[in-house]
C-alpha cells in the first residue's frame, strides 16, 4: 500500500513529446531507469519528467494526475506522455462522480502549489504523491480526493478482475 504518500524529484532529462516514439510503448526504459535511479540517489521514490517545452509530463513508469483548484488534472498525450489503461479508468470514476477534470499542460509551479497529486500505472493502480524536490504536495499525506478515488478505482478493479489474492 501507499498510505503515507511517494516522493518524487523532477528528472534533469525530458520526455521529448515529438519524437516517434512519443506516446508509443516500447522496450527502451533507458531514460526511465537512469531518472529513477537519479531521484533515489536524492532520496526520492520516483522521478517525474517534464517534456521538452517545460510542462510535466510523467513518471518513470506512472501517469501523473493533480487535484488543482477543484479540478483533476493530467498533462494530455501532446506532452508525451504514455496513455494508460489505469489513467483512463480514473478519469472515468472522476467523471461518474461529478469530479471536473481536464488534460491541458501544467509546468512545475503548478504541480507544487497543487492540493493532492497522485501516480496511477496498471502496477501500482493509484500511488499518493506528497513531496516534489522537497517540498510538500498539499498536506503532505495523501488528500480526500485521492483517498475516494483509490477505493473507487480498487472497487472497480475487483469488480471486473474478482479479489486480489
Amino acid at each position: 500500500t501507499y498510505s503515507k504518500g511517494l516522493t518524487a524529484r523532477i528528472a534533469s532529462g525530458r520526455r521529448n513529446e515529438r519524437a516517434f516514439s512519443s506516446g508509443i510503448k516500447t522496450i527502451g526504459y533507458t531514460e526511465a531507469i537512469l531518472a529513477l535511479q537519479e531521484a533515489r540517489a536524492q532520496g526520492a521514490d520516483e522521478a517525474i519528467f517534464l517534456d521538452t517545452s517545460g510542462h510535466v509530463a510523467e513518471a518513470t513508469a506512472s501517469n501523473l494526475f493533480v487535484m488543482l483548484g477543484g479540478r483533476l488534472r493530467t498533462p494530455p498525450a501532446s506532452c508525451g506522455i504514455l496513455p494508460g489503461v489505469t489513467r483512463d479508468a480514473v478519469m472515468e470514476i472522476a467523471g461518474l462522480i461529478g469530479l471536473p477534470t481536464d488534460q491541458t499542460p501544467f509546468g512545475t509551479a503548478e504541480l507544487m502549489s497543487a492540493d493532492e497529486a497522485f501516480f496511477t500505472s496498471s502496477l501500482r493502480g493509484l500511488a499518493p504523491l506528497v513531496e516534489v524536490d522537497g517540498r510538500k504536495i498539499g498536506a503532505g499525506a495523501p488528500g480526500s480526493v485521492t483517498r475516494e478515488l483509490m477505493l473507487r478505482y480498487d472497487a472497480l478493479v475487483e469488480r471486473e478482475c474478482g479479489p486480489a489474492r
